[in-house]
């Protein structure tokens, strides 16, 4: 994706800058990113309380076990950036810009490139939007959709995931945050969030008409028992949790 980006939509136009990854429309508003919504209903991990804790029971010194599980998240988030882009290369048609440096690379490279070619580029499928930017001015949230496709009829919006799980409970049990308090605290309940605002903001835009089916859905890719795949894990709808969460998004950060 460029570094910068100016998207129009109904007379209005927004910018989103990865470099610090903010949205402001021409009017100088800034928008809440739909991720950093998203995240806001999820405890926050305590690093520095918990490698305090961890090295109290002589499991490690706790600035060490930080600075390892910096580079882990640094790591997984540079190799879900390559797999990325060899999507999004792919299916705009562009010369890669990667190469991998890895026989893991490799592999998830080679799973991308054909789940691209094979079940995406086909006659059934229609590409509607590749890191398709989407705002609403009423609601001051944007975000990026990774995919957007009409797949035999139906708006797909589809979100590229490296993670090596996808967990659906909360670790030991834990919550999401109020008033989300009834969904686990877990990654599922982020993703359901995630693309709900998303489905959200298409509906509000009059980018697919308001009575549509709209699915939506994680693009997994993942080291499976046979090797490197993409798996489709559709994600339920949440329009009551959507709800109740632009409810308190505007309660809290819209100053009038």
């Amino acid at each position: 994706m460029p570094a910068t980006t100016k998207t129009t939509h109904r007379g209005h136009t927004i910018t989103f800058t990865e470099a610090d990854h903010t949205y402001i429309d021409d009017q100088g508003h800034h928008y809440t990113s739909v991720t950093t919504v998203a995240g806001r209903y999820l405890p926050m991990f305590d690093a520095p309380a918990t490698a305090a804790r961890m090295e109290s029971q002589g499991r490690g010194n706790a600035a060490d076990l930080q600075a390892q599980w910096k580079a882990t998240a640094d790591a997984a988030c540079a190799f879900g950036t390559r797999c990325h882009a060899v999507a999004e290369d792919t299916l705009l048609a562009r010369p890669q810009r990667n190469t991998p440096t890895t026989d893991r690379e490799r592999s998830a490279f080679r799973a991308v490139w054909q789940f691209c070619t094979e079940r995406l580029m086909v006659p059934a499928v229609q590409i509607l939007g590749v890191e398709e930017v989407v705002f609403s001015p009423a609601l001051y949230i944007a975000g990026t959709i990774d995919l957007l496709a009409n797949i035999n009829g139906t708006p797909w919006v589809l979100d590229w995931k490296t993670n090596e799980a996808i967990p659906r409970e909360g670790f030991r049990g834990e919550m999401a945050l109020p008033p989300v308090s009834d969904m686990p605290a877990c990654a599922w309940t982020k993703y359901i969030i995630q693309l709900g605002l998303y489905e959200r903001i298409l509906r509000e835009q009059g980018h697919v008409h308001p009575l549509s089916q709209i699915r939506r859905g994680l693009l997994w890719v993942h080291d499976a028992p046979a090797g490197w795949t993409v798996d489709i894990l559709e994600i339920p709808s949440a329009t009551l949790a959507t709800a109740n969460i632009l409810l308190d998004h505007l309660s809290t950060d819209i100053p009038f």
